[in-house]
């Protein structure tokens, strides 16, 4: 267990975690440590392993963060099964301070975020979900030691001396400094100016409400402006925050001797302390090409003029306002409107993971709203879903592509609240469905009596597999087709590069933590060792949106992209199951037909098996390999050698005692 993620972790002693000289934060190390002794993280990780695994990543991190691609695709391939992915991401972001996270570098929020994101998105409910959540109490504490790993991978210097030239000489009755409003509210709260009774949830909500006028509040009586954002440092202080409170009138944060209650329906509006406008609806975007900025205002006015959605922009505004303070214009508009529609683009993108200009600010701004109000802001774009298009700390998230009437439709569903589709009330009684007969095992080919006639000219009775492939296909069985598929190898004949092949299918092939593989095989052996990785969808799929693959098929190509990305980072993994490897040919079955003969799904998918690393394929591939077997059963003199699939565990015995296999081991290991 230890060698598996040795290159991944540090190799210290407990010892060297529990040295305040090493990690000053000695709380958190021992609730780490007891967790994963008598807690339940000792279900998954030994505290040691875990520490330095943890400690090698944070490094990792540390030093990598301007880069979140980097990092996320670091992370992606650690040799983790999903609960220990799940567990280690809880307690990255714990070691951050917790969840929500809320880091003052741009780029290591937008890390963490894509962390946290994937931590969430765990179906269970684990105790690490609770264990990880942000200690307010703590929060001070972790932001120091934050400060103090950054020094540290900055520096060299060791932690402990770090510890003492940063926080140990403080002048403790010096006023304290605050580098984001963040701090200063937290500070606040932790000094009992504002009341703590309240959720996180509602705490975001008012954090940004005040923020907001604060901002306002020092605009005009101490002369700041947005631009200035060094200046805004030398106002974040008590004094100017204790006297804007004084003014501020607005219910629902005050101070704590005259805070009032919220109601609940108008809880967002009275926290940010801006009346929210029920109808109007903000268009945002990067300023890039004439193009894009006219197609932004042809969306916006579509709205207006068909939709009947008082949609606005910065366009229209620039009409009514000779010099508006942009920062402003956009802050404001993000917090009144009930909906914004944040329009991706490559631009887009680059600005905000850059944190340039006012995409970069808005970015942070709407980062921290949209986890508290994921209903009010509608990510679209005008091309095809793309990595290309989607911020790092956006990922994870639905993309609405206005690529065609549809994605307008889709967005309009959106602004409007409506229901996509009506779904029947359920029925007072459940129908019973009489179990299917199980037929006879076929081992030799040979059938039972009670058994359907078998072709003589193969181990296969082709009626009875035509029949089994329409009603798994139709019923939307993926389970039952991939059982065919293990019965009756000659059902891949479409599928194989030579017509005659004579190697073995292996089906449910483990790839190391990073998923199954539902069928294996050696496709061409004449200038080294080809293996083909597929992947069975459902077949009643829906394979596209428009005029671009659907999401669920798009998750399945990212999974087997990322199955080749990590064989290519791991030969010795691909070695140790495949004995030798050349390449891949990763291919995906999904759909049918009738849905692939549009043409835009035609399209696409011969762009895509011309140009795209995975080979997508329709579900007839198996139905005309079974039709070309009733017509000509002679042809298949090659699968009759192995008639059924074998399972996964004797894929090594095969390629242990097979000639070719043997020579190309040989060859690859020079």
């Amino acid at each position: 267990m230890r060698n598996k993620w040795q290159q991944f972790s540090t190799n210290n002693s407990l010892e060297y975690f529990t040295n305040p000289d090493n990690i000053p934060n000695q709380k958190l190390v021992e609730a780490t440590i007891s967790w994963f002794t008598t807690g339940p993280g000792a279900r998954v990780f030994e505290p040691s392993t875990l520490l330095n695994l943890l400690w090698g990543q944070q490094h990792y991190i540390n030093t990598h963060y301007n880069n979140p691609k980097n990092v996320d695709a670091h992370l992606t391939t650690l040799p983790l099964s999903p609960l220990e992915r799940h567990v280690l991401y809880g307690l990255i972001i714990k070691w951050y301070g917790g969840y929500p996270v809320n880091n003052m570098d741009v780029k290591m929020q937008a890390v963490l975020k894509g962390i946290e994101i994937a931590f969430l998105s765990f179906e269970e409910n684990t105790p690490e979900k609770e264990f990880c959540k942000a200690d307010m109490q703590t929060a001070r504490q972790l932001r120091n030691l934050e400060t103090l790993f950054n020094t540290h991978y900055r520096t060299g210097t060791p932690l402990g001396e770090l510890e003492k030239q940063i926080f140990g000489n403080q002048d403790t009755t010096a006023p304290p400094r605050f580098k984001r409003f963040f701090d200063l509210y937290q500070y606040s709260l932790d000094s009992g100016l504002l009341p703590r009774d309240i959720s996180l949830r509602e705490q975001g909500l008012q954090s940004a409400g005040l923020e907001t006028r604060f901002q306002d509040w020092l605009i005009e009586n101490r002369g700041w402006h947005y631009a200035d954002v060094q200046g805004l440092l030398i106002h974040l202080t008590m004094e100017n925050f204790t006297e804007f409170l004084k003014t501020d009138t607005t219910p629902g944060h005050t101070m704590t001797q005259t805070r009032l209650p919220v109601p609940v329906d108008k809880a967002k509006e009275s926290v940010l302390g801006l009346s929210v406008d029920s109808e109007l609806i903000f268009v945002t975007y990067s300023w890039e090409s004439g193009e894009h900025k006219d197609r932004v205002i042809s969306l916006t006015d579509h709205l207006r003029k068909a939709e009947g959605f008082n949609a606005q922009m910065d366009e229209m505004i620039f009409q009514d306002q000779t010099a508006t303070d942009l920062n402003k214009m956009m802050f404001t508009n993000i917090h009144k409107a009930s909906k914004v529609i944040v329009v991706l683009s490559r631009g887009y993108k680059q600005k905000a993971e850059k944190d340039e200009g006012g995409v970069g600010i808005e970015y942070n701004i709407i980062l921290k709203d949209i986890e508290v109000n994921p209903q009010k802001y509608i990510l679209v774009s005008f091309e095809p879903f793309s990595a290309d298009i989607i911020p790092f700390g956006f990922k994870g998230r639905i993309i609405t592509t206005l690529t065609s009437p549809d994605g307008i439709d889709e967005l309009v569903r959106k602004l409007g609240g409506n229901i996509k589709y009506e779904f029947s009330p359920v029925a007072p009684q459940k129908r019973v469905v009489p179990p299917k007969p199980i037929s006879t095992l076929m081992l030799t080919g040979k059938s039972s009596s009670n058994q359907a006639k078998v072709n003589d000219d193969g181990p296969w009775n082709g009626q009875v597999v035509r029949e089994g492939l329409t009603n798994a296909i139709d019923s939307n069985d993926t389970q039952a087709l991939k059982i065919l598929l293990q019965q009756n190898s000659f059902l891949f004949y479409q599928l194989v590069t030579r017509k005659d092949f004579q190697q073995p299918i292996f089906y449910g092939v483990p790839l190391k933590n990073i998923g199954i593989a539902d069928f294996v095989w050696l496709n061409d052996n004449s200038d080294g060792p080809e293996w083909v990785l597929l992947k069975v969808a459902e077949p009643g799929m829906a394979v596209m949106e428009g005029r671009i693959p659907s999401q669920s098929l798009s998750r399945i190509i990212d999974t087997l992209t990322s199955w080749d990305r990590y064989f290519a980072m791991h030969p010795d993994t691909a070695r140790e199951i495949f004995g030798a490897v050349s390449r891949l040919r990763l291919v995906v079955v999904a759909g049918t037909t009738g849905v692939w003969n549009k043409p835009a799904a035609l399209n696409w998918r011969a762009d895509n098996n011309k140009n795209g690393r995975v080979e997508v394929r329709s579900c007839n591939v198996f139905k005309k390999a079974c039709d070309l077997y009733l017509e000509k059963p002679d042809h298949f003199w090659g699968p009759k050698n192995y008639p059924m699939a074998l399972a996964a565990d004797q894929l090594k015995s095969y390629w242990n005692t097979d000639d070719y296999m043997q020579q190309m081991i040989t060859l690859f290991s020079r």
